[in-house]
């Protein structure tokens, strides 16, 4: 399970410094970069599925 923690941790980490190189006028807001940065566990598989099933 510690396993898994720092997975994730380190993910969220990664998502969130490669947001600052984000320019503010691309439109990408903080609510989207903290949902990308903390929902991706859920949001993932969901992609992974839709394209399995749309080959």
């Amino acid at each position: 399970m510690e396993g898994v923690l720092v997975a994730y941790l380190g993910v969220v980490i990664a998502v969130l410094a490669l947001s600052t190189g984000i320019k503010e006028d691309e439109g990408v807001g903080l609510r989207h970069i903290l949902i990308a940065a903390f929902g991706w566990p859920l949001l993932a598989p969901v992609l992974a599925w839709r394209a399995w099933a749309a080959r």
